[in-house]
């Protein structure tokens, strides 16, 4: 739990420390910016991921759906992200019980791979 700090980057220890291992990681309410970070896709969290209201801009990894699949949320609200929700981005997420990505900048259509996320009962796309 990192969240509610004035944190605006990351140190090199955590890019390149193990951290395959975590099983819950909230950098929620932070001063973080620039692309999500690569490392991010490393991550093999079991229950919960949030990077939610930071300044994170960019679009979302492809790489990011390998991480997803254990999860039972994403929150990515309140950032600055662009582009689209990639099509496979939700193929495997079968555990996944919240989604959210409000708040940012993302645009196109709401992908059918949503339809794999057998377990969802909350997703939240507004103010995009």
């Amino acid at each position: 739990m990192l969240s509610h700090n004035s944190f605006s980057r990351f140190g090199k220890s955590l890019e390149v420390s193990d951290v395959t291992h975590i099983q819950t990681l909230d950098l929620s309410s932070n001063s973080f910016q620039g692309p999500l970070p690569h490392w991010i896709c490393k991550l093999r969290p079991s229950m919960f991921l949030d990077l939610s209201s930071n300044i994170f801009n960019g679009s979302i990894h492809q790489c990011l759906r390998n991480t997803i699949v254990p999860l039972r949320a994403l929150n990515l609200q309140n950032n600055n992200l662009t582009g689209i929700l990639l099509q496979d981005l939700f193929v495997n997420a079968t555990n996944l019980e919240l989604v959210d990505v409000s708040g940012n900048k993302l645009e196109g259509k709401l992908q059918e791979s949503l339809i794999n996320c057998i377990s969802l009962k909350f997703l939240n796309v507004r103010s995009n």
